[in-house]
């Protein structure tokens, strides 16, 4: 993004920063979620007694400042959205503003209002205003006892040729009230041996796509393949996500990989697996 010429603009500069909840759990029962994470009697499964609802939210801020290119005032649009599950349990609800902005001490406000400020102060030196935006949403894909996985999609657009998105995948284990990471998912001390397996199944996709990509256009280092640590769990795979740029160019988006539950049991955590025994009972 280049610097410019400073512009003039208006001292009663102001941010405008409201919450909006897109279905109240009274204005539409049909839109209104639950997971019953009853209690197990079998004394296999962790003891978590309570039924969780949500209903998809909102939070909205955007600047108002108006700037004069070619002397016409020109309402500009930059925005900072999100949308996102509320949950009345406070660490989920925790859990799930840390997947939008991560971070343990950022809200929604904070983090609206810094994106919004580092657009007004870069408008100030910059010649060619143009609207910048940053969209986050959070769905719940899996909410089962005692687990909650949520996808939260990211799009940020701050000038140039195009706008930067990426998804991530968060875990969170009810009865012990914290976020899963990747090694309390995936059992990293055998890595060495899920990687051959997860490798054969990455380039017999590749080659089913017919992407006409060369080996020396993936970002493997020394061509050595690696899993990446953005993983959700399916009905009957475990789903490994490689954002943009992370292994290809931004061209070729996003790619996902699938590596079936039947062969790769051995090398998850106990836990893991509990969530996908769990999973395939629904």
């Amino acid at each position: 993004m280049g610097k410019g010429v400073k512009m003039s603009l208006s001292l009663g500069l102001i941010l405008m920063g409201l919450w909006s909840g897109c279905q109240s759990p009274r204005e539409s029962a049909e839109n209104t979620h639950s997971g019953n994470l009853a209690q197990e009697t079998d004394g296999t499964a962790p003891q978590v007694a309570d039924t969780l609802s949500y209903y998809y939210d909102s939070f909205r801020m955007e600047s108002t400042i108006t700037f004069s290119p070619d002397s016409s005032t020109t309402k500009d649009s930059t925005v900072y959205i999100a949308n996102f599950p509320h949950f009345d349990n406070k660490s989920i609800q925790a859990f799930v503003l840390r997947s939008q902005v991560g971070s343990d001490t950022l809200t929604l406000q904070k983090a609206a209002e810094t994106f919004i400020n580092e657009y007004e102060r870069f408008q100030e030196s910059f010649p060619f205003p143009r609207s910048w935006n940053s969209e986050t949403s959070t769905k719940v894909l899996q909410i089962i006892n005692p687990y909650i996985g949520l996808q939260t999609d990211h799009y940020n657009y701050t000038g140039g040729a195009h706008g930067i998105y990426n998804t991530h995948y968060t875990h969170f284990w009810v009865p012990d009230q914290i976020e899963l990471s990747f090694p309390e998912l995936v059992d990293t001390g055998r890595l060495a041996e899920l990687l051959p397996i997860a490798e054969r199944h990455f380039w017999k996709q590749e080659e089913e796509k017919d992407q006409g990509l060369s080996m020396d256009l993936y970002f493997f280092d020394n061509n050595q393949f690696f899993l990446p640590e953005n993983v959700a769990f399916e009905q009957d795979s475990l789903l490994f996500l490689y954002n943009i740029y992370e292994i290809k160019p931004y061209v070729y988006g996003q790619t996902e990989l699938r590596l079936p539950y039947a062969e790769i049991l051995p090398f998850l955590t106990e836990k893991a697996r509990y969530i996908i025994k769990k999973i395939k009972e629904k």
